[in-house]
């Protein structure tokens, strides 16, 4: 018998990148491409980056969007509630090495 476990989590992401929408997206999405894995037998979870609204930062060159939002939804078979907090937690320190985390949300359930 298989069981689940169920991850959504929400990351605030201050990148420095200041540059144009498209490029701060293409920069993190690379960044991610290396980041490890949120799994489970069936699926991993499906790790989402959208760009905040409006500017945090305008200069003479024009206004910038500096912050992202990272977005995790799973569902995981096959893995217990601590194997993807642990997972979580290496993806979060992961983000953590090259930019600052203002604030997440995380909820981890099994069935």
């Amino acid at each position: 018998m298989s069981y689940w476990t169920h991850i959504t989590a929400c990351l605030s992401i201050e990148t420095n990148i200041i540059d144009k929408r498209p490029q701060v997206l293409k920069q993190v999405n690379a960044y991610l491409e290396n980041a490890p894995k949120i799994t489970g037998s069936e699926n991993d979870a499906t790790i989402f980056v959208n760009m905040q609204k409006g500017y945090n930062v305008s200069g003479s060159d024009g206004k910038f969007q500096t912050c992202v939002v990272i977005s995790i939804q799973g569902d995981l078979r096959d893995r217990t509630q601590a194997q993807t907090q642990q997972e979580f937690y290496e993806f979060f320190n992961y983000i953590r090495d090259k930019y600052y985390v203002r604030d997440y949300a995380l909820n981890i359930e099994s069935d």
